[in-house]
């Protein structure tokens, strides 16, 4: 069981690893030159990661294993809800500093995308196969 956690932590953070790198690299952000307006997109990525790990960790101990699938699919979208309203909030803040350079398309499809995938690739055991298509991609 725990090497099972282990490996789909691992992998939650490499998904989320390559949205840093695809971050670092549509911003251009020089990483040796901190700049105030790049918190904006490392915050969007961090909301993004916190809402995976929050479903993780909700899934695994915190919801029951008989639960309904209303309480599991309510769960998620609702996690969901709230990466996509703290990307409007990301967006909102960085379209207002006047040094930034915004990318919503970041913002929206990176955040709420990179939750979808790795919930869909490493979600907690009970939700194994509950977001589509984990069903036909998920081997292990």
């Amino acid at each position: 069981m725990k090497i099972r956690i282990f490996r789909d932590l691992a992998g939650i953070f490499l998904i989320y690893a390559l949205y840093a790198v695809l971050t670092v690299w549509l911003y251009d952000m020089d990483l040796s030159a901190w700049q105030p307006a790049d918190i904006w997109p490392i915050d969007m990525l961090a909301g993004s990661l916190l809402g995976m790990l929050l479903w993780y960790v909700l899934g695994e101990w915190v919801i029951r294993p008989h639960a309904s699938a209303t309480t599991w699919y309510g769960t998620w979208f609702a996690l969901l809800a709230l990466i996509l309203g703290w990307a409007c909030f990301v967006f909102i803040m960085e379209s207002q500093d006047t040094s930034a350079n915004p990318n919503p398309w970041l913002h929206f499809l990176g955040g709420a995308g990179f939750f979808y995938l790795a919930s869909v690739l490493f979600s907690p055991l009970f939700a194994k196969y509950l977001i589509w298509p984990a069903v036909i991609v998920r081997k292990w």
